[in-house]
């Protein structure tokens, strides 16, 4: 889940630290997210455009470009001019699981991208029915009754969804 005050004390000290330097911005800046509109990395872009907008005076549009498992929108900051105006909010996901699923890449992690600053710290949480007789994931995993049960994620190779595999290739499943 996304902390939100995180994410605003987070802007707050990037906005502080760039307030000395008065040239910067003096044009509206594009924030991509390579994920779908209305999902959790939407929301948190918005909270923090607005934040930035609110602190440097200048717009921070919002640009959603989705595809390729955020490779789509990855690549587009990566070629865009080093200035400062175009920015990522990415996740381990591009830079952590993509170089291992994709044999290349269209951008370099190491060589095209910086990071600034974390944006977001997300917690994950299994539910599960109350008439399950399990309060943790090993009484869950090692039922008596051995009974076989099913996963619900969004999408396939989110980090929710790779967290569900790792938890199942420790389970021997």
């Amino acid at each position: 889940m996304v902390n939100i005050s995180r994410v605003v004390a987070t802007v707050l000290f990037v906005a502080a630290g760039c307030a000395h330097a008065q040239s910067y911005p003096t044009k509206p800046i594009r924030l991509v997210i390579p994920y779908t509109s209305s999902g959790s990395g939407d929301v948190v872009a918005r909270t923090i455009g607005a934040k930035l907008t609110e602190a440097w005076g200048q717009q921070i549009l919002i640009d959603n470009r989705p595809g390729g498992n955020g490779n789509v929108g990855t690549e587009m900051v990566a070629r865009a001019p080093a200035n400062g105006y175009t920015l990522l909010l990415g996740s381990d996901i591009q830079f952590g699981i993509n170089p291992h699923l994709f044999r290349k890449l269209p951008y370099d992690s190491d060589k095209d991208f910086a990071a600034v600053v974390p944006a977001t710290f997300n917690e994950f949480v299994l539910f599960v029915h109350p008439s399950v007789p399990a309060s943790n994931l090993r009484e869950l995993i090692f039922r008596e009754d051995n009974v076989v049960f099913s996963l619900a994620h969004r999408l396939i190779s989110t980090a929710e969804f790779d967290q569900m595999q790792a938890r199942e290739a420790v389970a021997g499943k």
